[in-house]
């Protein structure tokens, strides 16, 4: 049997598996850095308690973000996480004070952790019955490779921009993260859900 790349991956998981592998350097960025970069602004206390902060956020808000997943789709929760993660990363690249801090990992735990869990959601709905073990794969390879490779990748970003400037960048990163979903998935998604409420509506006259 010749080797081929659906061997070892699921096609249709691809495409947010890729997405997934740059929103995971925008994590990795706060497991590697948040505690020197809080610490070169004298922000100790603020990067003590950022991921606290992003877990709480994170559990307050995946049960309200799941609801809305199944009941409206995927870009009412799928837009929002990309824009939020966005947001916190700017706004933590622009902290002056241990305030701005939690709140950017209050930002950060419902957009990174609304994507995480809703981005996996649609890749095992995408894949076929018998392939959603290779689409987990998939998903996940590709994340670790974002965790694992970013920090190595951003070492090389901080001495060009500080740890400010590479948070913005990352800000940046997200968004554009943002349009490839809309033109790889988001958009399919809106046409679908159009056509299911014309459906519908013909239906009901």
């Amino acid at each position: 049997m010749g080797f081929s790349l659906s061997s070892f991956f699921e096609m249709k998981a691809l495409p947010l598996s890729a997405i997934t592998f740059f929103v995971s350097i925008g994590f990795a960025s706060l497991l590697s850095f948040i505690s020197p970069y809080t610490a070169s602004k004298g922000l100790e206390t603020g990067g003590k308690f950022f991921f606290i902060m992003y877990a709480i956020f994170t559990l307050i808000s995946r049960p309200l973000t799941g609801k809305l997943f199944d009941r409206k789709g995927d870009n009412i929760v799928m837009v929002p996480s990309f824009v939020l993660f966005a947001a916190g990363l700017c706004l933590l690249g622009f902290s002056d004070s241990n305030i701005a801090v939690l709140a950017s990992g209050a930002l950060i735990g419902m957009g990174f952790g609304t994507f995480m869990s809703c981005s996996q959601a649609i890749v095992i709905k995408l894949s076929p019955a018998d392939s959603i073990g290779k689409a987990n794969s998939t998903f996940f390879i590709f994340m670790d490779l974002g965790v694992g490779l970013g920090p190595l990748l951003l070492g090389k970003v901080i001495p060009l921009l500080q740890f400010s400037g590479m948070y913005e960048l990352l800000a940046v990163v997200m968004l554009m993260c943002l349009v490839s979903y809309h033109f790889l998935h988001g958009r399919y998604v809106s046409a679908h859900q159009k056509n299911q409420l014309a459906l519908q509506q013909h239906l009901n006259n």
